[in-house]
């Protein structure tokens, strides 16, 4: 499943039955308890390891975060787990300390996607530190039920609008580029979605475009930015999409200013950002 689709023709009833069955209340396994689940009155007399049912749903909460030590504030969370003795459903008041948050969302440059010959859009730490319970279920070696190690990172790439513009499919804008999806979010009302990026960058909206175009030089091509006047940019340029290095500085005077650059060898990318 890709980036960005959901719900696509790619995520299927099978898939949606699948997620639901996962969490249902009427699923039940043996689970053991994350080793820093402790009992809330401070007492050792807790049940690890029991038959528990699904959750019904996720619900996340945001929290602060410090980027820079990769810490939050200590956050105590205090709840009754459910689980079966003898079939019978039975719960007991647990504890749960963190001191930074179990899934991290976060924005960053994640390079070239493998393949695809533009930027990586999204990508996510592994499955290798997932606890497998089924030897549990005297079925060791098979694939689960288990637990999903807190801790895991979900970044999404932080370029806006990307369009690609590449021989041998478009060496002038006869026709249109490739473009990457944007960024964007939704509550699940009927509200339209919001299109990232939001904020300063957004009303400035610079646009560029490639050419290379009769009785120019091949040594050189042009592109051309346009967005309100005033407006002060910079255009940086990248080989893997995490090293950029400023190329020009201009203010947008007229509305229209054309750039020229030398050609290089391989792939090369450009961006303009708004200077504040």
């Amino acid at each position: 499943m890709n980036e960005g689709n959901y719900p696509t023709n790619q995520f299927t009833r099978d898939d949606a039955g699948g997620l639901r069955y996962l969490l249902s209340r009427d699923n039940v396994n043996i689970e053991q308890l994350p080793p820093d689940v402790a009992a809330a009155d401070g007492s050792t007399n807790l049940v690890r390891t029991a038959f528990r049912p699904g959750i019904e749903k996720i619900t996340f909460v945001r929290v602060p975060y410090d980027t820079l030590l990769e810490l939050s504030p200590p956050v105590t969370n205090e709840w009754f787990d459910t689980y079966y003795s003898n079939g019978i459903p039975r719960t007991q008041r647990v504890r749960r300390v963190t001191t930074r948050p179990d899934i991290l969302f976060t924005a960053t440059d994640l390079g070239l996607a493998p393949g695809l010959g533009g930027p990586m859009a999204a990508w996510r730490t592994g499955t290798s530190n997932w606890i497998n319970n089924a030897h549990l279920h005297s079925a060791l070696g098979g694939d689960g039920p288990g637990v999903i190690t807190p801790g895991a990172v979900i970044a999404f790439g932080k370029l806006g609008q990307t369009i690609l513009n590449r021989a041998p499919f478009f060496l002038d804008l006869s026709n249109p580029p490739f473009q990457y999806f944007h960024w964007g979010a939704f509550d699940g009302t009927t509200n339209l979605p919001g299109v990232f990026p939001q904020g300063m960058l957004m009303p400035l909206n610079p646009t560029v475009s490639f050419a290379v175009e009769a009785g120019e030089t091949a040594s050189q091509f042009r592109w051309t930015v346009w967005g309100p006047t005033g407006g002060v940019y910079r255009v940086e340029a990248t080989t893997d999409f995490v090293n950029w290095v400023a190329v020009g500085t201009f203010t947008n005077l007229t509305g229209l200013v054309d750039f020229t650059e030398p050609l290089q060898a391989g792939p090369r990318f450009y961006r303009v950002v708004a200077v504040p």
